[in-house]
């Protein structure tokens, strides 16, 4: 939208990590869902007994949570 006689001086663009600022968010929610999974991996509930049913209850819970971060950061990205 230049009026007569009007030229364009400078043109500009955005900076890749202007692009990374507006991911950050959706970024660190995977990651903690790549965290979730890793402590998930590495509760492996064996056995029987209270102890046991906790841990297999955190890992149920974990699981849950794993696969709502990745939906979340997947939706957002």
């Amino acid at each position: 939208m230049l009026a007569p006689g009007e030229a364009i001086q400078f043109e500009a663009r955005q900076h890749w990590v202007a692009m990374i600022r507006f991911a950050l968010q959706p970024i660190l929610v995977l990651l903690a869902a790549f965290a979730c999974l890793a402590i998930g991996v590495w509760l492996e509930p064996t056995g029987d007994g209270l102890i046991n049913d906790l841990v297999r209850l955190i890992d149920t819970l974990l699981g849950w949570i794993t696969v709502g971060l990745f939906l979340l950061a997947i939706v957002w990205l």
